[in-house]
């Protein structure tokens, strides 16, 4: 039987990820039976709920002061890149301050809010916005940005239907 053997970083959000995405489950050794089988159910699922995401790139990196980055690649369902971000900082109120830096840069603001816990607390800001695009300046992207206590979340595509579905995979 052929084994598969996949490794990740441990980053429960980036698990979530890819266990969504991934033909395989993470960090377990299946047989390539098992691993198609999963393959054709993700296939279904991602046809008859519309999410249609598929996985291109994952990398982990740190900014210039060591905080670290992990950021995932995605194309959605129409064809366009769709990029993903998780930063964790050493607080709460360092995430927030991140979030109003980017903020700044926004050309328009769709959505403005706050971001909730399951339980009703609250744990955050959410803004969908409308900003220039830094690769080329001429033309603009949808970013959805939130904090989560002391974590930064965004994502960010050409397509503000490809984020708000982004969004909503994630939330599985």
């Amino acid at each position: 039987m052929d084994r598969i053997r996949v490794q990740v970083p441990a980053l429960l959000v980036l698990t979530a990820w890819v266990a969504i995405l991934s033909p395989v489950w993470i960090g377990a050794t299946v047989d390539s039976a098992c691993a198609e089988q999963t393959k054709k159910q993700q296939s279904e699922t991602s046809s008859t709920d519309g999410q249609g995401f598929k996985l291109i790139r994952m990398r982990d990196g740190w900014s210039k002061d060591g905080t670290t980055i992990h950021s995932l690649e995605l194309v959605g369902p129409d064809g366009k890149k769709v990029f993903t971000y998780f930063t964790g900082f050493d607080s709460p109120q360092r995430a927030s301050n991140e979030l109003q830096l980017i903020v700044k840069t926004q050309t328009t603001i769709l959505q403005r809010g706050n971001k909730f816990s399951n339980d009703g607390r609250k744990v955050g800001e959410r803004i969908l916005g409308i900003f220039q695009n830094p690769a080329d300046p001429k033309k603009t992207i949808v970013r959805l940005i939130w904090t989560e206590d002391a974590t930064l979340h965004e994502i960010r595509s050409e397509s503000q239907e490809d984020v708000l579905a982004a969004e909503k995979l994630l939330k599985r």
